[in-house]
């Protein structure tokens, strides 16, 4: 998983436990979001910005967000 340009990207709340909100700059576009787990395996993906974490295990998870522009990966914590 890369950074990017996207550091503007923020996830909220962080740390959360049934979900969290991904804010982008508007001059970008929200494709996907996928969550990796902190050993890096696929868990899920979504094409919106407010995600559902209730299904989740609690711990650390890797969150992509990809725009158009690029992608940008960042840490949630699930409580």
């Amino acid at each position: 998983m890369e950074e990017s340009s996207l550091l503007s990207v923020k996830f909220y709340p962080n740390p959360t436990t049934n979900q969290f909100t991904i804010e982008i700059p508007l001059s970008q576009t929200l494709e996907k979001v996928n969550i990796y787990n902190n050993i890096g395996q696929f868990i899920k993906t979504s094409q919106k910005n407010i995600i559902n974490t209730s299904k989740l295990s609690s711990g650390l998870y890797y969150v992509e967000v990809i725009t158009a522009q690029g992608k940008a990966t960042k840490k949630l914590v699930i409580k």
